[in-house]
């Protein structure tokens, strides 16, 4: 976590250095003020707008496309997941080419390869079985079945996690299905 002092000095939490490139914002930031806020606050607003506005188009696209190609689900979710490892990887590349990235970051990804390939692993499986039951289903039914993702993910941290919920944290699951559910 980087952190900017009055001084005009980045410094990460552990090690108290900072790389080449968080001198160079340092001294963009420092010497043009005006600029590096205008920058952030547009940031801050369209980023969530953009994002907002792309995840209704990508629902939108789902389900238009996968009306009339039910029957390719298997390659639509092979292409999609490859997609996905393309984009993400241009990213991460170039992340790590501006030291957003470190070394450390990367060792410990390395180090829980397990964790994350059981991870993406699932969320593949995710990704297909709901692009063939979305195929397949009316369109009412697939909403009341992602608000039903929030009770089982509760129930199985409860289970494996040992977590523990108050009552305010259980309610509005049970008002919000049993809305659902009635009408």
């Amino acid at each position: 976590m980087l952190s900017f002092t009055g001084t005009g000095v980045l410094l990460t939490r552990k090690s108290g250095r900072m790389s080449q490139a968080s001198r160079k914002r340092v001294v963009v930031a420092s010497t043009v003020p005006e600029k590096a806020e205008a920058k952030t606050s547009i940031g801050r607003t369209a980023l969530p707008v953009a994002m907002v506005g792309f995840s209704v188009v990508n629902r939108v696209i789902y389900r238009t496309l996968l009306v009339p190609m039910k029957d390719y689900t298997f390659f639509i979710t092979q292409f999609i997941t490859f997609a996905y490892v393309a984009v993400y990887g241009a990213l991460l590349m170039s992340r790590r080419k501006k030291g957003i990235v470190t070394d450390d970051m990367i060792a410990v990804a390395k180090s829980k390869w397990k964790t994350f390939a059981s991870i993406g692993g699932l969320e593949a499986l995710a990704l297909a079985v709901q692009l063939y039951s979305g195929a397949r289903l009316p369109g009412s039914l697939l909403g009341i079945l992602a608000q039903g993702i929030l009770p089982f993910t509760m129930i199985c941290s409860v289970l494996l996690r040992g977590r523990k919920y108050s009552a305010l944290q259980v309610r509005p699951l049970s008002y919000g299905s049993h809305m659902r559910l009635r009408f």
